[in-house]
């Protein structure tokens, strides 16, 4: 997260001086944004159920349900590059 703080803010610097090199900054500077939103919107769930839920069994519920969606899009993940790469070598 300090990473992606520092990549953002020094994009804004670069863009804000009109340095001649700052043309690679914008993809950078978008995947900097994007992990730091990831990490607060992460962070903000995580402190909601925490602070909301007060049985335990209800909680791990809450993070087993939580595991089984991350374990789900990592396998579509998985399965649609894979079938990527093998479109790729079928031509």
């Amino acid at each position: 997260m300090i990473r992606a703080v520092a990549l953002a803010i020094s994009a804004a610097i670069a863009f804000g001086l009109d340095t001649p090199d700052a043309y690679w900054m914008p993809p950078a500077t978008l995947v900097a944004e994007q992990r730091l939103a990831g990490a607060i919107i992460g962070a903000i769930v995580a402190a909601v159920f925490l602070f909301t839920i007060d049985s335990k069994p209800a909680l791990e519920f809450v993070i087993a349900a939580f595991l089984g969606v991350a374990i789900g899009v990592v396998f579509m993940f998985l399965t649609d590059r894979l079938q990527k790469r093998a479109a790729t070598k079928a031509t």
